[in-house]
């Protein structure tokens, strides 16, 4: 038995909060392979980044646990804020009114400013207006 099938399994959770317009949107999203061989490699080796960046796509594919990389990256930006409480992380990414505007079709969570190991990805359908300030809250917990 390798060590992905003995962990916790995992399940996350996001939410697009527009701040300017009061509006919430939640979405359920797959924890890849790469969240855990990711956990696996930090138990042996503190140099591997963990979760740091959130990602926007307009690729509209079903999303999959052996995703490894978006279907078409749009934009990245590095996460605001990281906190937990027992088993469950929460990434917090503030996105600016002149940032990643247009159509999301898929975001997800990688480990690097570039390339790096996709965690978490999903599918959403939203549009980020110009001037819109928005908080994306990303929870990540043991089912």
């Amino acid at each position: 038995m390798n060590l992905k099938d003995m962990m916790i399994k995992y399940k996350g959770s996001v939410e697009i909060v527009n701040k300017s317009t009061g509006v919430t949107l939640s979405f359920e999203n797959i924890v890849t392979n790469g969240f855990y061989n990711l956990v696996a490699d930090r138990l042996i080796n503190n140099s591997e980044n963990f979760i740091t960046h959130f990602a926007v796509g307009d690729n509209a594919t079903s999303v999959a646990i052996t995703d490894t990389a978006m279907g078409n990256e749009t934009f990245r930006k590095e996460i605001t804020n990281v906190s937990s409480v027992g088993a469950q992380i929460e990434l917090q990414t503030d996105i600016l009114g002149n940032e990643a505007i247009g159509s999301w079709k898929e975001i997800g969570l990688f480990n690097a400013s570039t390339v790096g190991t996709l965690t978490n990805h999903t599918n959403v359908d939203f549009s980020h207006t110009a001037g819109d300030l928005l908080t994306v809250v990303w929870k990540i917990d043991k089912v």
